[in-house]
């Protein structure tokens, strides 16, 4: 499946320019994520 893989790269390039804009857009998503988390932690 060598044939394969530079489209499926493409699609890990793309997809990681679209996290690294998401995060861009969101800097405080994984603040917030983990705020949310130990929130979660501390209710068990």
């Amino acid at each position: 499946s060598a044939a394969l893989a530079p489209a499926a790269w493409a699609d890990w390039a793309a997809a990681a320019r679209a996290w690294d804009a998401s995060q861009a857009a969101l800097p405080d998503l994984a603040e917030n994520l983990a705020d949310f988390c130990a929130d979660l932690a501390k209710k068990r």
